[in-house]
């Protein structure tokens, strides 16, 4: 078993930012105090899965730690048919070797378990005391909305009215317009 940390750059951000082994994403821009490259902190959205944010020529791209370091050192292509499943069932342990990948049937049948059995794209948000409904179009997580507790039904509405209309995506701000007036006239037309 490999206990060395191994950094590999991150496709697309070559001389920007690597990823390890172990789950940990750094950037090359030497830090003001030091010349050492820094360990991005991480954000949580979704059933604790961490996140970074990575910049190039000014534009912003969030994606999973888990999806990284299964890019670089598994060969997992983002958008593909397979999707990243963590062994021990822990969003927190990004090691590649706690990741494989699997069909994404297998992924769900198998995700049937503690973390809350919430419908596809559907999540509790604990900050906000809400449920969060959100999907992730070309590895960018668009946010759909957050609902109160008892409207599990409609938060799951959204996400399945997003899945419809994927194509008609043009920025976040536009597609949730897009969302709301179409789960509305389903509404209304029922």
């Amino acid at each position: 078993m490999n206990t060395k940390e191994t950094w590999k750059s991150i496709t697309g951000y070559e001389g920007y930012y690597e990823v390890s082994n172990f789950g940990r994403v750094r950037s090359l821009h030497i830090s003001s105090k030091g010349k050492e490259p820094i360990i991005l902190s991480t954000k949580s959205l979704c059933k604790g899965y961490p996140l970074v944010y990575l910049f190039k020529n000014k534009v912003r791209k969030t994606i999973f730690i888990h999806q990284l370091v299964a890019q670089e050192f598994l060969g997992y292509v983002i958008g593909g048919d397979k999707v990243v499943d963590h062994i021990d069932e822990n969003p927190l342990n990004n090691k590649v070797t706690n990741l494989q990948l699997v069909s994404i049937r297998y992924n769900t049948s198998k995700g049937k378990r503690k973390m809350g059995n919430y419908p596809t794209g559907v999540c509790f948000h604990k900050r906000q005391n809400k449920l969060n409904s959100q999907l992730q179009i070309n590895g960018k997580v668009v946010f759909l909305g957050y609902f109160n507790i008892d409207e599990i039904e409609k938060a799951s509405d959204f996400y399945k009215i997003a899945v419809e209309n994927v194509e008609k995506y043009e920025n976040n701000k536009q597609f949730r317009e897009l969302i709301n007036s179409l789960y509305s006239k389903s509404k209304n037309s029922a």
